[in-house]
């Protein structure tokens, strides 16, 4: 599919792990040094600037306990592409706040990338949700306060 479309997509790598030699192997081995750029690790107070540089968000691990950064990218109305795995699926709604793939599916995932690209409509309503989403279901004080209430219900 990648080698198929002709439209540039440029693909922004933040962070540093255990797969980052492996990932820019593969850019090498397929030529792809023009659409890809390892910024490598970022200090978490400037990583909201570079989610403000992105179109769409992409976790497509094969295990995750639960998903920060696309609550992250999701506060600044970016859709997530993730794969189906941990919470992951709390966290991106399938056809509502981004797309939900099984791990492992390389095509999909291109697909679903070349997919939200080209229709700006779609992404945008994606990060609108994505946003609402977070802001109504993950805000720190009230789930605090309803960690709270169900701790003192086992308290006293």
């Amino acid at each position: 599919v990648i080698f198929k479309y002709k439209k540039k997509i440029d693909f922004l790598i933040v962070g540093s792990g255990s797969l980052e030699k492996k990932m820019k192997q593969k850019v090498d081995k397929y030529n792809l040094k023009k659409n890809f750029k390892f910024v490598g690790f970022v200090p978490h107070k400037n990583v909201i600037n570079y989610y403000h540089k992105l179109s769409i968000f992409i976790a497509v691990s094969t295990r995750e306990s639960f998903g920060v950064s696309i609550l992250e990218a999701a506060a600044c109305e970016i859709p997530s592409i993730t794969s189906n795995v941990g919470g992951l699926k709390e966290v991106n709604i399938n056809n509502e706040t981004g797309i939900v793939i099984n791990a492992n599916d390389p095509l999909k995932l291109a697909k679903s990338i070349v997919k939200l690209y080209e229709n700006d409509d779609l992404r945008k309503k994606f990060g609108f949700n994505a946003r609402k989403n977070v802001v109504e279901n993950f805000n720190w004080d009230n789930n605090v306060n309803s960690m709270k209430t169900i701790y003192e219900k086992f308290i006293t």
